[in-house]
């Protein structure tokens, strides 16, 4: 992304998200009570990392319950074959289940945990678009020069993948933050926009180039287990 195109897609930051202000603060003072109730805090905030691999605090409403340690999962019983025990309960199953109330699951549902975003796009930190904001373990597996350089954002291709196939291995999200960071134009930044806000549907900005097939080849023959780029909150 050129010095232009990086001042544009700026502009249009603040323009965005100084018109959505007014909505975001009485949305979140309508949201606060509800948040107190059911959490007993309103925010959620965390480290991530941003630009340039430099480290910022993220906030964003509560939208799980605290748990450092998760108790002991239970274990079904041997099967008269003699076949091996399976533990139950656990994975992103037991995290929606035990962590994610059905207050979570909505404001998650409609992005509205989100909604502190808007402050760190007003101030620079963030983009309306980019990669994921992740956690710097979870950042590892996905880094790259091209995901470096740009800001984080509430939104890019991984996000819109991740709506639509609700699995992002992470061989594929770095892929697609690769992608991203060399494709990042005004004009991408609103298809992106527009297919975020849009219902999910087979229709996507996401051409079926070598990253999508690809994806689609580790649905049909899986390989090694590998690891699954997950936001925990």
């Amino acid at each position: 992304m050129n010095f232009r195109d990086a001042r544009v897609i700026r502009i249009m930051d603040i323009v965005l998200a100084l018109a959505l202000l007014p909505f975001v603060l009485l949305v979140f003072m309508l949201l606060s009570l509800p948040q107190l109730c059911v959490f007993g805090k309103i925010l959620y905030v965390s480290p991530r990392l941003g630009r340039k691999g430099r480290t910022f605090t993220y906030v964003k409403l509560q939208s799980m319950y605290d748990r450092e340690d998760p108790p002991v999962l239970p274990v079904s019983p041997v099967s008269p074959g003699g076949g091996a025990s399976r533990v139950q309960g656990g994975g992103r199953a037991y995290l929606e289940r035990e962590r994610i109330p059905p207050w979570g699951r909505f404001l998650r549902r409609t992005h509205l945990d989100e909604l502190p975003e808007i402050f760190f796009i007003l101030v620079g930190t963030e983009s309306f678009v980019g990669p994921r904001p992740l956690l710097a373990e979870h950042a590892a597996l996905v880094d790259s020069p091209e995901r470096r350089m740009l800001k984080p954002g509430w939104t890019g291709f991984s996000q819109v993948f991740l709506k639509r196939r609700k699995i992002l291995p992470s061989r594929i999200q770095r892929r697609l933050d690769i992608r991203l960071g060399r494709e990042l134009r005004p004009a991408l930044y609103l298809r992106l926009l527009c297919a975020t806000i849009a219902v999910p549907s087979r229709r996507s900005v996401l051409k079926p180039g070598p990253t999508v097939r690809a994806y689609r080849a580790s649905l049909v023959s899986p390989g090694s287990p590998e690891k699954t780029s997950h936001e925990i909150d």
